[in-house]
């Protein structure tokens, strides 16, 4: 079973990788699934998966 959380992109990283903020917590993910964005899910995988737009 995966969780997809919601993690704010602080930083874009070499070879298509980004520093997310999940709540404070900082971990690095691969975003070669998504384009640029401010925010993504992040599953447990270590991957984003979708782009979400802030509101």
């Amino acid at each position: 079973m995966c969780l997809a959380l919601l993690a704010r992109v602080v930083e874009l990283l070499p070879n298509q990788r980004a520093m997310v903020d999940l709540g404070g917590v900082r971990k690095e993910v691969s975003i070669d699934l998504v384009d640029d964005a401010q925010f993504v899910l992040s599953l447990t995988l270590d991957r984003g998966v979708e782009k979400v737009k802030r509101q």
